[in-house]
């Protein structure tokens, strides 16, 4: 294996481990864990794009904003259920948060790929 494989499979094994544990948390619910799941998946996409070059790196970031903006409209609507404990409450305030901490890294890298795009179409039209 390369030291990119390498590195590509720690990060991916690292988010699944933090998933699992993250789900051992007593106030997360369901919604909040289809929405790990789902931001793992656009973790994964993101990577792709990282790795690719040209057009496939814009369809696969075009893809991983438009799976972000879902799960961004996920967030804002979710709510605790009703009848948690106040430490419940605070353990799926905390949930939610890292998540929406995730949400809006993902996004930041995101940009960063679209500017470096944009500088690399830009030389390439310098004479």
């Amino acid at each position: 294996m390369n030291g990119m494989n390498i590195n590509r499979l720690l990060a991916i094994s690292l988010i699944c481990i933090a998933g699992f544990a993250s789900s051992a948390i007593a106030g997360m619910d369901e919604a909040q864990r289809q929405l790990i799941q789902r931001v793992t998946k656009a973790k994964q996409v993101q990577q792709q794009a990282q790795a690719a070059q040209g057009t496939e790196r814009q369809k696969l970031l075009e893809n991983h904003m438009k799976m972000m903006h879902e799960n961004m409209d996920s967030c804002r609507s979710m709510k605790p259920k009703a009848g948690l404990t106040d430490k419940e409450r605070d353990e799926w305030f905390a949930e939610h948060q890292k998540m929406m901490g995730e949400i809006m890294d993902q996004m930041m890298i995101d940009y960063k790929l679209i500017v470096e795009s944009s500088g690399d179409s830009m030389d390439s039209h310098k004479h």
